[in-house]
């Protein structure tokens, strides 16, 4: 047929046959219109024959089969309910057509049919109705590959999308396998896998069951854009896909397993991280809590001068030194004088210090507050690395009451408000990796405890108690701090203590002395704790070695100096000497040059203060010394010779 005789067979008519591109009236849509004089028809005339394309209404031509040869035969065709789908064979554009006959004639397009119905789709019904596993898969040519080995399977019309494109499966092709036990494949390549998961994802709760295979995870070899059918035209067999299909996982969220630890893998000392040694530990939350008057807060501040400067905490020792953020949300005009009180009384002296404080916060009963705080903290612990080579170690909340937010009377008795706070804090105290102490109030039963809901107490990991016997007229006697929880070591111990009055200094504006308290630990509430005998150092390792650090160096280095006028001579040594030296012997970690000084040098200012009397220091002719105030069996110092040793002491180390 030529290409006029095949044109004028479709009722196109040129003024040319030519070889060349032209354009007409398009007969199947011309005749719809009043105008038919739109040349909407692009027709081209070459060696291989005749074809055109309406821009109008899509009408294209000619058939497969019809004499020309422009398009070759089809290679496949599929038929749906009310259309059929062509296959062209590979290089062909486009490779997949659509169409459905009228009036006993082929035209292009699904007409009026439902083009959302599934592939052999009551073949699929019955299959779902037996129970059957149904798979579905890219194509039409994988479905009937499936079919042929006896394995039900399906497909959509219109195939998959190009990535990031919107999907062409939807909710109504998965409608229609509500109930289906089904596994879902897909090509080895972007557009498949996409396919894929979205018809996973939108046949999930749809279908009973939804399972994903990738054969590509079985078959390392697949081609790109592999597919079932290339995996069987590779030799393999339907009782291999049973197998692969019998162990293909569930569709559905993946839940991680929890982590979990297997022993033996770990020294168990190296899990008790402390901030504070056997007391502390570096993460967990707390309660100091007490009666009215019982100096919580400035038992609060005396722990936070401790992780500021290394120096002890009762006769706990520090681990893990720091800096320490405040909300302070009661007495924000306290906070100041009280902290500065505490280190300038209590033995060393930073100016500036690692400590930050707020003055307010929103309610902590509030889940969002942990955000808030945990956002400030970060920006504090930020500071105090940068400043002070330190990490952010405690966080203090002054007070619970003062804080929580509650708006109707008795919500502190309400469990699930304490439980949120302490959620809060448990959120803030991971984030940072810092401890978190609460304050709060006792109520009027003081056997019972923290005041509200006893939850407060259950949750915590540490329990301080500040109690005391109070008068009528308000006066608190026998002050103590009972370690009333303590995830380690025994509970109810209790610790004697006394808020000692110093001096801040003159007030500009009225000219008084401004005073503040101080915690001064004592072995019944009012007199201060008795002085250690000369030889108990303790056992702290920079103790320890700060002492025989001193002994070796008075051998060699000693000189004899004269302190006062009319005191007698001493042996003493250079207090830079002492601390060079002490730093050379002393071992320290840490991430920097900068880090390790800093380390060594809190822990000789350690050792120095739980020194206490044992060295007397004074500066004389500019130079600071320092010795030993109460030697030992043959220690020089003192000006007074070696001392006997008491009973039962073994002398020097």
């Amino acid at each position: 047929m030529t290409p006029q005789e095949l044109l004028n067979a479709n009722h196109i008519f040129l003024n040319s046959y030519a070889p060349g591109e032209r354009s007409t009236t398009c007969p199947e849509c011309s005749r719809d219109r009043k105008k038919r004089t739109l040349e909407c028809l692009s027709v081209k005339i070459d060696a291989k024959g005749a074809c055109w394309h309406c821009h109008h209404c899509g009408w294209s031509g000619p058939e497969p089969g019809s004499g020309n040869g422009q398009d070759g035969e089809f290679a496949a065709t599929y038929d749906y309910p009310g259309f059929q789908k062509v296959r062209y064979p590979k290089g062909h554009e486009p490779r997949f057509r659509i169409r459905h006959r009228e009036n006993g004639v082929w035209k292009w397009g699904a007409g009026g049919a439902d083009t959302n119905v599934l592939y052999r789709k009551d073949e699929v019904d019955e299959q779902i109705e037996l129970g059957r596993t149904i798979l579905a898969v890219e194509g039409e040519k994988d479905v009937d590959r499936l079919w042929l080995i006896g394995i039900p399977a399906t497909c959509n019309a219109h195939g998959a999308s190009e990535p990031g494109k919107k999907p062409k499966w939807t909710i109504e092709h998965s409608k229609q396998l509500g109930g289906a036990d089904l596994v879902v494949l897909g090509d080895h390549d972007a557009a498949g896998y996409e396919h894929q998961e979205v018809t996973c994802k939108t046949s999930l709760n749809v279908a009973k069951r939804v399972r994903r295979l990738v054969l590509h995870e079985y078959w390392p070899q697949c081609p790109k854009g592999g597919d079932v059918s290339d995996w069987l035209d590779a030799g393999h067999t339907r009782e291999e896909l049973d197998a692969l299909i019998a162990k293909a996982p569930d569709y559905g969220p993946q839940v991680p397993p929890l982590p979990f630890r297997r022993h033996g893998e770990k020294d168990p000392l190296d899990d008790r991280t402390w901030a504070v040694d056997g007391l502390i530990p570096e993460v967990g939350t707390g309660v100091i809590s007490g009666q009215w008057g019982t100096l919580k807060t400035f038992v609060a501040l005396e722990l936070a001068d401790c992780m500021m400067t290394s120096r002890p905490f009762i006769k706990f020792d520090i681990t893990r030194p720091g800096g320490v953020l405040m909300f302070a949300l009661e007495g924000q005009n306290e906070v100041a004088i009280r902290i500065q009180g505490v280190l300038d009384h209590k033995g060393q002296r930073l100016n500036p210090a690692p400590f930050y404080w707020c003055e307010a916060c929103p309610a902590l009963t509030d889940p969002k507050t942990a955000d808030v705080l945990i956002a400030t903290a970060k920006a504090v612990a930020a500071e105090f690395k940068e400043r002070f080579n330190l990490p952010l170690v405690l966080i203090l909340i002054d007070s619970l009451i003062a804080g929580a937010g509650y708006t109707k009377e008795g919500q502190d008795n309400d469990a699930a408000l304490a439980h949120a706070v302490k959620m809060m804090a448990d959120k803030v105290s991971r984030a940072i990796g810092c401890f978190v102490f609460v304050i709060d109030h006792y109520g009027k039963d003081t056997a019972v405890g923290t005041r509200g809901s006893s939850v407060k107490e259950v949750d915590a990991d540490l329990i301080f108690a500040c109690l005391g016997d109070r008068s009528d007229g308000g006066q608190v006697s026998n002050s103590r701090l009972a370690l009333r929880k303590r995830r380690s070591g025994p509970n109810g111990e209790e610790i004697a203590f006394q808020g000692k009055a110093v001096e801040m200094g003159l007030n500009p504006k009225t000219g008084k002395m401004e005073t503040t308290l101080v915690i001064d630990w004592g072995d019944d509430g009012q007199q201060p704790t008795a002085k250690p005998k000369w030889n108990e150092w303790g056992r702290s390792n920079a103790v320890k070695l700060l002492r025989r650090t001193i002994m070796e160096l008075l051998v060699d280095c000693g000189e004899q100096v004269r302190p006062f006028a009319d005191g007698p001579m001493v042996r003493a040594l250079k207090l830079e000497l002492v601390a060079a030296e002490f730093s050379k012997r002393y071992v320290a970690q840490g991430d920097t040059e900068k880090a390790k000084k800093n380390a060594k040098r809190m822990a000789f200012n350690r050792a120095m203060d739980a020194a206490g009397d044992k060295i007397t220091g004074r500066e004389i002719g500019g130079i600071d010394y320092i010795w030993l105030s109460k030697p030992g069996p043959g220690e020089a110092g003192g000006g007074a010779g070696p001392k006997p040793t008491e009973e039962g002491e073994s002398g020097p180390a």
